[in-house]
């Protein structure tokens, strides 16, 4: 027969289970996007240095299996040169990098303004409705490996109504907040290069956007307490600094280029003013990611209310060892 302290142990520990299980991901919260989306550089329409070398290719990550597919050169990267309507096959091969991020090198060197067409399986694919990511560029001059990426601009404030997630059913919530758009403003160093680089976007030193081809984020503060349910509450109003660290994975074939801007520092101040009206889809209606939403803070409700179950769990089973030892 079952204890009673088993029986509240296995109850507690389903109990800290679920919770945990119901966290959202950053792609994921309230239940939604079962793909955590990657990127293909260079981007589509893009140019590249005759001297590019590689491009990255960060893979979909499908959250409805448990392990994720491995790619295969042969399978899952076609790699032409576009002459009109002649498309000649070209051969790459595959380097990884780590597990979700490999570099594709082609085997012979790109032709200045010859264009190419570089094509890649979606693993989300079965979700998205799509068979491949895609991208036509053009071969530029060759360029020197950069050394400066260049600056953070930010935008003018703007007071706003912005949806923050929430951990409740309604899964998102409208909040008076004051909004900056953050910008590369890149080096002419950088600037053949761009197409290729992966930027990520630390505020106060923390990562506040990981790594993808968009030069650009947008960072908020609220200007009213927080909604009693709300997940993610951005950054506190006041000065904060802004970096921005870009990789470039095409310019050299057995390391990747790293390079920094200079700290930023930016203020977000609601000052007087009302915010503007919430737009048709901001809060309250469906549960989508708020597009305004930080990384740094969107688990940190759930994941306080599973620690103190399990805490909760080892000092009862505890207790209960304890009072048959005595």
């Amino acid at each position: 027969m079952r204890s009673k302290s088993t029986t509240l142990g296995v109850g507690l520990a389903v109990l800290a289970v679920a919770v945990v299980a119901n966290v959202p991901g950053d792609a994921q919260a309230c239940g939604g996007a079962p793909c955590q989306e990657g990127w293909l550089l260079p981007a589509d329409g893009g140019t590249v240095p005759a001297n590019a070398v590689a491009f990255p290719w960060r893979l979909d990550v499908d959250r409805t299996v448990s392990e994720q597919t491995v790619p295969s050169v042969d399978d899952d990267v076609v790699f032409v040169k576009v002459e009109g309507e002649t498309k000649t096959p070209l051969g790459v091969s595959l380097v990884a990098i780590n597990a979700s991020l490999f570099r594709i090198v082609p085997e012979a060197p790109l032709e200045e303004g010859a264009t190419y067409e570089l094509r890649v399986t979606d693993f989300c694919g079965q979700h998205a409705g799509v068979a491949a990511r895609s991208a036509t560029f053009s071969v530029g001059p060759e360029a020197s490996v950069p050394t400066d990426l260049g600056t953070v601009v930010a935008n003018e404030p703007v007071r706003e109504t912005v949806s923050v997630l929430t951990n409740d059913a309604a899964c998102m919530a409208d909040a008076d907040a004051v909004t900056r758009g953050l910008a590369l403003d890149p080096s002419e160093d950088v600037a053949p290069w761009i197409s290729l680089l992966a930027i990520e976007k630390k505020i106060d030193i923390r990562v506040w956007a990981s790594a993808t081809p968009d030069p650009t984020t947008s960072v908020y503060a609220l200007c009213e307490p927080p909604p009693p349910t709300a997940g993610t509450v951005g950054l506190a109003v006041g000065e904060h600094d802004a970096e921005f660290t870009a990789w470039l994975y095409g310019a050299e074939s057995d390391a990747d280029v790293q390079l920094h801007t200079a700290v930023e520092a930016f203020d977000l101040a609601c000052g007087g003013g009302e915010p503007a009206a919430p737009s048709e889809s901001g809060g309250g209606g469906g549960c989508a990611l708020a597009s305004r939403a930080g990384t740094g803070d969107l688990v940190a409700g759930e994941m306080k209310t599973a620690s103190l179950l399990v805490g909760v769990l080892a000092v009862l089973v505890l207790r209960r060892r304890g009072r048959r030892l005595r």
